[in-house]
């Protein structure tokens, strides 16, 4: 069972508290209370993306080749956001972290960190896509 509120007023506070009255207590429950921020925008996502192909068409590798937004978007994720590592079959793997945990302000930070790369990098921005969301 997994539930989750956002608590924005008396009645939706009360909700919570009912729902968590109405737990077996039988079982062993875990409850964490935050802060609720807004995850990206749809509108961030098209901007990343946007910002991803503009670099996917401009840059190319020591050898001349050039690398898809989806490639972009993974050498980004592990240049600012870091990796996890996984050890399986005594394998260690590194994976890029995900940025679809991020919210509202850290989506704009790491797509801001994409854009500083790309004009280091004399990227040019073709059109007007990149408006701030």
């Amino acid at each position: 069972m997994k539930h989750s509120f956002v608590v924005h007023d008396s009645v939706s506070a009360n909700y919570c508290v009912e729902a968590i009255r109405k737990l077996p207590l039988e079982r062993r429950w875990q409850i964490t209370i935050k802060e609720y921020k807004k995850n990206r925008t749809t509108e961030q996502n098209s901007r990343m993306w946007a910002i991803l192909s503009d670099i996917s068409e401009q840059i190319k590798d020591e050898e001349g080749k050039q690398y898809s937004p989806e490639t972009w978007h993974e050498y980004f994720k592990a240049k600012f956001i870091g990796k996890d590592t996984i050890v399986i079959d005594d394998e260690i793997e590194f994976i890029a972290k995900t940025t679809t945990i991020l919210n509202t302000i850290e989506f704009s930070d790491y797509c801001q960190q994409i854009e500083a790369w790309a004009v280091d990098h004399s990227v040019r921005f073709v059109d007007d896509r990149y408006e701030k969301c």
